[in-house]
């Protein structure tokens, strides 16, 4: 495994290309799906978010693939070959309208289900509190997303604000803060 922070703007092809599969195979799991947000087709609405999250800085984690060619599943070509397990775009400085201040915040994040289990999503938190220092850190998700509502708590988060049925009826956002300290 491999983590990192890089500007989306340096990403290379491959990886924007990967970063893009990602993206597009899961923008349902989104509410509303990504496909769904804005006015235009589902294709362009995709590509505009895909495009804001590379003016954005990202955590990486990529898998390199070890392979045996022996086995007949795979090619020589593929082995060694980096494969993008998750990512988590933010913004370093941001004024988040829920608290008043400038904080990094995260603005989203997908781990791809082949890798879900692995604690990535818990990494890449830890990656943005790093650079945080003493800022504090924010986020938004909504409130059916299972997974965000039992880790974020667990990381130190606590609810901001609450804009009910933001996301269609009965679906809130939510708005998270962390106050981070830094021990001496």
């Amino acid at each position: 495994m491999k983590k990192y922070t890089i500007n989306g703007s340096e990403l290379s092809d491959s990886q924007k290309e990967q970063l893009f599969g990602l993206l597009k195979s899961r923008e349902q799991d989104f509410v509303p799906p990504i496909s769904e947000r804005g006015i235009k087709s589902a294709d362009e609405n995709i590509e505009d978010y895909f495009q804001h999250l590379l003016e954005m800085k990202l955590v990486l984690i990529e898998i390199v693939i070890e392979t045996d060619p022996a086995d007949g599943n795979s090619s020589p070509e593929e082995n060694g070959t980096a494969r993008l397990a998750a990512y988590l775009a933010y913004e370093p400085e941001h004024y988040f309208p829920s608290t008043g201040e400038n904080i990094l915040y995260m603005s989203s994040a997908i781990v791809d289900p082949a890798f879900r289990g692995h604690h990535f999503l818990e990494e890449m938190y830890e990656s943005c509190f790093e650079e945080a220092g003493e800022r504090p850190v924010g986020t938004r998700t909504w409130s059916t997303n299972g997974v965000q509502l039992h880790v974020l708590p667990k990381l130190g988060f606590q609810v901001a604000e609450r804009i009910e049925n933001d996301r269609g009826p009965g679906i809130d956002s939510l708005y998270f803060i962390r106050y981070n300290t830094v021990q001496n």
